[in-house]
């Protein structure tokens, strides 16, 4: 059965761009950090109005997951991930002004903060197996980072029920992602 919607509920800097492409590259109609629907998220608008426009959002709605879970029944949930060491140094590098508001909602802080940042990171993935646990059929923890690239393909297109595209995965690593 296709499911609902996707949402890749990553925080930053796990993958989340790449995995906005792959799923383009499945065929869904993607949507990465929009804005508007980010801000109908805060205000707990749902059915967010122009979701029949898209398939799968992501970089938004990481703790809303419970809300778009109940507003999208049989919907898939990808929890992206990345090593600890690797991910908090990509995150100490991005400390530009026009990232504060997202950092403000995920973290609660404007600037790189390694223990609120390790602590938030633990606390959400915890959150997101709990809440899943029961239903594994729903929800892909997938971390790209670690062991061969070429695995990717398989472990999304299983989960989503597509065929293994022949493509590299997109990623800054296999070149496709720029």
């Amino acid at each position: 059965m296709k499911p609902n919607k996707v949402f890749c509920i990553g925080l930053p800097k796990t993958g989340t761009t790449s995995m906005t492409i792959a799923l383009g590259q499945l065929g869904y109609r993607t949507l990465h950090n929009p804005k508007e629907v980010r801000h109908h998220m805060v205000m707990n608008n749902y059915p967010i109005p122009g979701s029949q426009k898209w398939d799968a959002l992501s970089n938004v709605g990481e703790w809303k997951f419970p809300d778009l879970d109940h507003a999208y029944p049989n919907s898939k949930f990808i929890l992206t991930t990345r090593p600890i060491e690797p991910w908090l140094a990509s995150l100490s590098k991005k400390n530009q002004p026009k990232n504060h508001h997202v950092r403000l909602e995920i973290f609660g802080c404007y600037f790189y903060n390694e223990l609120r940042f390790r602590h938030i990171r633990e606390q959400h993935i915890m959150a997101v197996t709990s809440y899943f646990h029961n239903r594994p059929n729903d929800l892909l923890i997938f971390d790209m980072f670690s062991g061969p690239l070429e695995a990717n393909w398989s472990k999304l297109a299983s989960f989503l029920g597509h065929p293994i595209p022949t493509s590299k995965f997109p990623s800054r690593k296999s070149g496709v992602l720029q």
